[in-house]
C-alpha cells in the first residue's frame, strides 16, 4: 500500500494552528471580566451578587472552554509538525537509496 504525504499541506497546518492567537485574546478578557465580577459591579441594583456569580461562572466556564480549545490546536500542530518532519525525513532516505540503486546499477 503505497502512503502519499502532503507534505506541504502538513505544514501549513501547522502554521495555521499557530496563528492562534484569537483563543489567546479570549483566555485574557475573559481572566479581565473573571477579576472585575464581584458585587460591586453592578452597583445597587437588586440581586446584583447573584449576577454577579451567574457572570463569574459564565467566565469560568468560558475560560476553561478556551484553555480545552487551545491545547486541541496545540495537538494539531504538534502532530502535524511531526508528520511533516517524518514525511521529508522519508522523502531524504528515499532519495538516497535512489542514488545508491543508480549507482549500482551504473557501475
Amino acid at each position: 500500500m503505497d502512503v502519499i504525504m502532503n507534505i506541504a499541506a502538513l505544514g501549513e497546518v501547522e502554521a495555521k494552528a499557530a496563528e492562534r492567537d484569537k483563543l489567546a485574546k479570549l483566555r485574557a478578557s475573559a481572566s479581565k471580566l473573571d477579576s472585575t465580577s464581584d458585587g460591586r459591579m453592578f452597583g445597587n441594583v437588586p440581586s446584583g451578587a447573584q449576577a454577579a456569580k451567574v457572570l463569574r461562572d459564565a467566565v469560568t466556564s468560558l475560560a476553561q472552554q478556551a484553555s480545552e480549545g487551545g491545547q486541541a490546536v496545540d495537538d494539531i500542530r504538534s502532530s502535524a509538525a511531526t508528520a511533516a518532519q517524518i514525511g521529508e525525513q522519508s522523502d531524504m532516505a528515499a532519495e538516497q537509496a535512489l542514488a545508491q540503486a543508480r549507482r549500482s546499477v551504473l557501475a
